[in-house]
């Protein structure tokens, strides 16, 4: 029996990981291009909805592929959901297909990109998705895709008024949703219309969400077909969205909208009403409602409800995301402390309390740190007194003689000597703190203390008429903030872990963009200013290419190619320049590889290459372009198997690409072995291995390809066990996993996927029973077992 890969795909693509095949990456689900519109599958066949306007069953077929259709569930405006029955195995499901007379291809493109979003989440709250394909109706094919069908389904509030649930059955029901919308904010997706509609209960009181199929992407008609419905229906929608999706911009739609519309579910579920009266009012009227007017207080119609309860309701419907709680998981948490009797988050104890916890684990680094924080504090003493002594000496400067005007410019580079120490201080510290396991939360902590502190700092700079004293090192510093706080939460290019929220991330990013143009434009020449330029695009080209948007992220990295070529000219340039060009090169090359301009990757590769060559040629001794190399040939070795394998087949790309490989191996293992902390070295030589088994399984050495494989296995594992918080050590394992499965057959020997599955369970599972409140790593070790149960009890087509 031939088996193929068990549906478990993630979407953490990224520029230094590219597909060999010319498919999809290893283990790699699809990008997320486009959006489908609202449409609930699956409900109670023996409660049907009752039907308004044309007869739907009308043309109803008999049979979509191996199913047999039993009756219509119900239709939107891109298709209809039937119920059916399977043979084999024997299974009721739900099929929803596409309406025949929608043949724009971008209304195709969308009704498969749901089935490609449904198929990617994988969780026991999420209705899932079982086959996708296309129906010949006679008149040409038809898309549509099988999922689960949820049999006597209720929505969460009937279900929860059915059963006369207390508020503490209720809020238990609720933590389970949280941990289902949490799944696909992990996944990148955003659902936009969370409601008790679209979170139905099965008989056996499991919450199952339905109806990804209008999240967040990037198609602007995304809203026409989201919206085409009365407006009764479009007010009921309103009163569960967020102010930022009430302004209708589809581009500022992150997780934190989801949190907000969670907010009002839970709200209803607890009260029976919702937190806005908006009936009978015009559309303009609700959304100025939503937008402005604060949510009626739980306590006024329930006085049971006062105090934690109606706290955590009020947070998470914060008008200001910003004041919400930032993911599910965090509003799941603040539950559970109240069930558990414990203090809710939402009144949050002082961030010296979480730092001194902190410091108890780690007392050897943070004693050392505590004295770099005190020179810290007097660096940052001294830029004070600095300040205000430098605007009263010029304020003195029309009254004063020579020796007066020496002495300011003295205490002017006193100023920059001490504000570049106290950059430099802090840049330290925080370079220590990436270091450490488990220092996600203290991270983010630092790093958003210090956006905070190079913020004021700026402002006091302006009031205080020394702006050109400081310019560079405060600005440098703010806008490195930005990019750092991105970073830990979801940055892909920076060297340690990160918290997997990618549209958080990119907001900081944005930050910073808007302040390096606004610095650039004072100081159009200024290098260091450049510099950063660079470095912010790469990222938002990141986030983008993460998202699938390859021509959109190849517009980032291109711009920042063009910023950064012209630095290279400069004689006096760093090696810090050098790596920005070469990595933007090299990106704009992987995207021309992902959008199929296989002869521009292959010129963009050799051009990145050629950047750190040229440098070493004139500073053969500079340490820290290894990596750049090791990239450099890599992404060398990518071009030339796709362009060889399209021109003379798959033996010809493996003799020109593998030594390519080979080399960016050797550099990968030279850096792993030299920084044995550095969890991004780890990962490149775990990939590096896979890459050296991929070609070996191509008419190779098969003997030297297992024994790759299994290496980078054990370095994948051994990472997600040493970083439990790190969503790409997260996201890594099942890949892993996945490209093990692939190629266990081609390399021959002993059983590897199923023995590669055993020995992950067996590692991750003390990490969970550890930290029980890790949901993303129990997420990761659900989809661990749910391949190991493909592998050995495999259905239909494996």
């Amino acid at each position: 029996m031939r088996r193929g890969r068990p549906a478990t795909g993630t979407n953490m693509d990224r520029p230094e990981d590219s597909n060999l095949d010319g498919t999809t990456d290893p283990g790699m689900g699809q990008g997320a291009d486009d959006p489908s519109p609202s449409m609930q599958p699956t409900v109670d066949p023996e409660s049907p909805p009752d039907h308004v306007g044309p007869d739907f069953t009308v043309g109803m077929p008999k049979v979509i592929g191996e199913y047999r259709i039993a009756g219509l569930i119900g239709s939107g405006g891109m298709g209809s959901v039937y119920e059916a029955m399977q043979e084999h195995p024997r299974r009721r499901v739900a099929i929803k297909m596409m309406k025949r007379g929608i043949t724009s291809r971008s209304a195709q493109r969308r009704f498969e990109f749901e089935s490609q979003l449904l198929a990617r989440l994988q969780h026991p709250g999420i209705a899932q998705v079982y086959e996708a394909g296309t129906h010949d109706d006679g008149e040409g094919g038809v898309p549509y895709f099988v999922m689960e069908y949820i049999p006597n389904a209720k929505e969460l509030t009937d279900y929860a008024d059915e059963k006369k649930l207390n508020t503490r059955e209720r809020l238990r029901l609720f933590t389970q949703v949280c941990e289902a919308v949490q799944h696909g904010h992990l996944k990148g997706i955003v659902h936009r219309d969370l409601k008790p509609g679209n979170i139905l209960v099965s008989g056996g009181g499991h919450p199952k969400i339905i109806d990804f199929g209008v999240a967040r992407t990037t198609d602007s008609d995304m809203a026409l077909s989201t919206l085409q419905t009365n407006v009764g229906q479009l007010i009921g929608t309103l009163q569960y969205m967020s102010p930022e999706q009430c302004a209708a911009d589809s581009s500022d739609i992150d997780a934190r909208s989801d949190v907000y519309s969670l907010g009002v579910v839970l709200f209803e579920l607890l009260t029976g009403q919702l937190p806005y009266n908006v009936s009978g009012s015009a559309v303009h009227e609700a959304i100025r409602v939503v937008c402005e007017v604060d949510p009626t207080r739980i306590s006024t119609i329930n006085k049971n409800l006062k105090g934690d309860i109606e706290t955590i309701a009020l947070k998470a419907m914060e008008k200001d995301r910003d004041r919400r709680y930032q993911s599910a998981v965090e509003l799941r948490r603040d539950i559970q402390h109240f069930l558990d009797n414990e203090p809710i988050e939402a009144r949050p104890t002082s961030p010296w309390y979480r730092v001194r916890k902190f410091v108890g684990r780690n007392k050897t680094l943070v004693t050392s740190s505590i004295i770099i924080c005190v020179l810290v504090i007097a660096g940052l003493i001294w830029t004070s007194i600095a300040l205000g002594l430098i605007s009263s000496q010029r304020n003195k400067l029309a009254v004063t003689n020579e020796a007066l005007v020496e002495s300011n410019r003295g205490m002017e580079e006193q100023f920059e000597a001490s504000m570049s120490i106290a950059s430099a201080i802090g840049s330290e510290i925080y370079e220590q703190l990436l270091r450490l396991d488990a220092s996600l939360s203290v991270r983010e902590d630092i790093a958003e203390r210090l956006v905070d502190h190079y913020e004021r700092l700026w402002l006091s700079s302006l009031d205080s008429d020394v702006l050109e004293l400081i310019a560079e090192p405060v600005e440098a510093a703010r806008i490195q903030a930005n990019i750092d706080l991105g970073d830990v939460l979801g940055g892909s290019r920076a060297a340690y872990t990160n918290k997997g929220m990618p549209f958080e991330a990119e907001s900081y990013y944005k930050r910073a963009l808007d302040q390096v143009v606004e610095w650039k434009k004072r100081e159009q020449d200024s290098v260091e200013a450049n510099r950063i330029h660079v470095l912010v695009l790469l990222r938002l080209g990141d986030v983008r290419y993460m998202s699938g948007a390859h021509q959109a992220a190849m517009e980032k990295y291109r711009e920042a190619m063009d910023i950064a070529e012209p630095l290279l000219a400069d004689p006096e340039r760093t090696k810090e320049i050098v790596q920005l060009a070469s990595q933007a090169a090299t990106c704009v090359g992987q995207s021309h590889i992902k959008i199929g301009n296989l002869d521009q990757s292959l010129e963009m590769s050799k051009r990145a290459m050629k950047i750190v060559e040229d440098y070493l040629q004139l500073h053969p001794a500079t340490p820290g372009l290894k990596r750049d190399m090791a990239l450099s040939y890599r992404n060398l070795g990518f071009s030339l198997n796709k362009i060889m394998t399209e021109r003379r087949g798959v033996a010809a790309a493996r003799l020109e690409a593998i030594p390519h490989f080979e080399r960016s191996h050797e550099l990968f293992d030279e850096l792993a072995e030299q920084q044995p902390n550095n969890g991004r070295a780890q990962r490149d030589l775990a990939w590096a291995n896979y890459y050296i088994a991929y070609f070996e399984s191509e008419g190779g050495d098969p003997a030297n390809g297992r024994s790759a494989l299994e290496a980078g296995r054990d370095q994948i594992i051994r990472q997600l066990v040493n970083n439990p918080g790190d969503a790409d050590a997260r996201t890594d394992v099942v890949r892993y996993l996945n490209v093990c499965i692939q190629l266990e057959d081609k390399l021959g020997g002993p059983p590897l996927a199923v023995d590669s599955c055993r020995q992950a369970i067996l590692q991750i599972q003390p990490k969970v029973e550890q930290d029980p409140d890790n949901l993303a790593l129990g997420e990761t070790l659900n989809q661990v077992k749910i391949l190991l149960r493909n592998l050995e009890h495999p259905g239909p087509g494996y």
